[in-house]
């Protein structure tokens, strides 16, 4: 039987979910049906599918798809406030500096 929080599954248990019940997003890494705020951190809770999705490559963490919902930022970039998206130093707003 699966587990109460998936929706399908391919094994019993709470790690063999392959779709979630309600607010539960799958965790594609443990195949757990997890709240939101528990998927990944370089992952978004979408609501669509109830999946755990990949942030843009970009970002580090974020709160929806694409390179404009950035919160942190990976390796050499800068998060842009204003814009909400990460970018290399070169491309700060021209009143702005690259702070590490």
């Amino acid at each position: 039987d699966c587990d109460g929080t998936c929706l399908t599954c391919s094994a019993g248990g709470s790690s063999g979910c392959e779709s979630c019940t309600g607010t539960r997003y799958l965790d594609s890494d443990t195949n757990q049906c997890v709240i939101g705020t528990d998927c990944p951190s370089d992952t978004y809770p979408k609501d669509s599918d109830n999946t755990c999705a990949d942030c843009d490559g970009t970002c580090l963490t974020c709160s929806t798809s694409g390179p404009n919902a950035c919160e942190s930022c990976t390796g050499v970039r800068y998060f842009d406030s204003d814009t909400s998206r990460c970018v290399v130093g070169t491309d700060c707003p021209s009143d702005t500096y690259p702070k590490d």
